[in-house]
């Protein structure tokens, strides 16, 4: 992963960056894509399935994941409370 060309710019991703899941076939890492995608239920950027956290990056976007599940179900409820 050191030879990755985002590797270095990226503070977060310093130390540990998500594994590939296929190298060839996998997009390359774009760290604002990648956690939109974790973020946004309805969005595909294609960064989720193509990579995979540990330790405790994977915390972090299990966390991102729930947070954008929570954010569209509070939105959408808000919507159809405030129409009646």
């Amino acid at each position: 992963m050191a030879d990755h060309p985002d590797y270095g710019r990226h503070p977060g991703l310093r130390h540990q960056a998500p594994h590939h899941v296929q190298a060839r076939r996998s997009p390359a890492l774009n760290p604002l894509l990648y956690i939109l995608d974790l973020l946004l239920p309805v969005a595909d950027f294609g960064q989720h399935n193509a990579f995979h956290p540990t330790g405790w990056q994977q915390w972090l976007a299990a966390s991102l994941i729930g947070a954008g599940w929570i954010l569209a179900t509070t939105t959408g409820l808000t919507r159809a409370l405030s129409r009646r």
